[in-house]
């Protein structure tokens, strides 16, 4: 039997447009081998409800949601695998690649979204590859030219400062004693990320609320929906 995980890193990325979130959990697992497992999830703040999404038996690093909440670009590193490391558009909270690019782990990327069709990918260095606008058959997401200037589009809602959450929620400040994530949400709450667990603080839960705890959930191959093969 799976021993249960050690440890877990969740990092939320704001939806710019309808105050949603994705979610991306990494797991790394008891073994023989040390195992990293990450899953991806959407989470409406407005009722606080978490929809599980797909898993890669690797690491994720999320770039940017498309301010529509449609698409999510994404760097996969699936070790083990022919192709480690690659670049990617699905649709969240699904990992199926609609866009796949096989990349090189030790050159530096990222990529943001301009609107809701148009994303930039970013290099260190300029790639062949990365000088090319193409469009999808069936869609018309676009990558423009590569440009070298980092991403614009930065989270609108801001991580306050320890500081800043311990003055706004004391009850906080016992989370933070830990490496601990914070966010303010479109709600104006403010988000504590603790280990495996997320909370909430705000004037009706001064002392915080537990939203949800991650500590359980499992690796699964998830089949994508119909929804998730389309532009």
């Amino acid at each position: 039997m799976r021993k249960r995980s050690r440890y877990a890193s969740i990092d939320i990325h704001w939806v710019r447009d309808t105050g949603t979130a994705v979610l991306s959990a990494e797991y790394a697992r008891y073994g023989p081998k040390q195992r990293i497992e990450t899953c991806i999830s959407s989470w409406d703040p407005s009722d606080d409800q978490f929809s599980e999404g797909q898993w890669l038996g690797g690491r994720v690093e999320i770039c940017d949601v498309s301010p529509n909440g449609r698409y999510m670009a994404y760097i996969g590193t699936a070790f083990h695998r022919p192709v480690p490391s690659y670049f990617a558009i699905s649709r969240p909270p699904c990992l199926t690649a609609l866009v796949f690019e096989p990349i090189v782990y030790t050159s530096p990327c990222d990529a943001f979204f301009e609107d809701d069709r148009n994303y930039r990918l970013l290099f260190e260095r300029p790639a062949t590859s990365a000088n090319q606008s193409y469009e999808k058959e069936g869609g018309n997401l676009l990558r423009a030219p590569w440009l070298p200037e980092g991403n614009p589009q930065a989270d609108d809602l801001s991580q306050p400062s320890s500081e800043e959450a311990a003055a706004a929620y004391p009850a906080a400040v016992s989370y933070m004693q830990y490496p601990a994530t914070t966010y303010w949400d479109p709600n104006d709450r403010l988000i504590v990320v603790f280990g495996f667990q997320i909370y909430a603080f705000s004037e009706e839960a001064p002392n915080g609320k537990l939203l949800i705890d991650l500590s359980d959930r499992e690796f699964k191959k998830v089949p994508p929906p119909d929804w998730a093969l389309q532009w």
